[in-house]
């Protein structure tokens, strides 16, 4: 064996192991390593924990404003309700600051069709309560009383209540004269 072709086969031998090396060195560069993996698969997880984080901080505000609302829209009809049938149900001669229909040292309670007139909501319970104001120097019918609701509801075992305020002036009619309005008339 002469050495020239011995060089050819070192040679060729070296060339091949020479693209070998940069075809293996090709291959690890188009593939992802495991640790490149994991860390992407912990970026993704962190990402997804956030957004069903603020998913359950969404409910949660969401179901707070629902019972915050049908709180007001009680409280509201409560107030109405104070408007329309204040000589009727929600008098307070007393004026102790409790509809004398609703108090419980009443004997009777209240008649059942004057409890079935209340505004009521499935799983939301009120208070009223009133301040009448009353000038010495004014017609009683003028006066004007200042009503408290406060709504009260449960939540996720959780006590709340919200409380709202109106003023309203209930005309009585057992006080109005009509010739004193005939004159203001005229």
């Amino acid at each position: 064996m002469n050495s020239s072709t011995l060089d050819d086969r070192q040679g060729k031998t070296m060339r091949q192991s020479a693209k070998a090396f940069h075809r293996s060195k090709r291959t690890r560069r188009a593939g992802f390593t495991v640790l490149e993996v994991l860390i992407s698969m912990v970026i993704i997880v962190i990402g997804f924990a956030a957004i069903f984080a603020l998913l359950l901080q969404g409910t949660a505000s969401e179901r707070a404003a629902v019972d915050t609302t049908n709180a007001a829209i009680l409280a509201a009809s409560v107030f109405d309700d104070v408007s329309a049938k204040y000589l009727t149900l929600y008098y307070d001669d007393n004026n102790n600051g409790t509809p004398d229909l609703l108090e419980t040292s009443n004997v009777g309670g209240p008649p059942p069709a004057a409890l079935a007139e209340l505004p009521k909501m499935r799983g939301y319970q009120y208070t009223i309560h009133f301040s009448q104001a009353v000038p010495q120097d004014m017609e009683r019918r003028y006066r004007a009383v200042f009503v408290t609701v406060q709504v009260f509801w449960r939540a996720r075992g959780d006590g709340y209540s919200k409380t709202w305020h109106r003023v309203i002036y209930p005309v009585l009619p057992d006080v109005i004269n009509v010739e004193s309005i005939e004159k203001m008339a005229t």
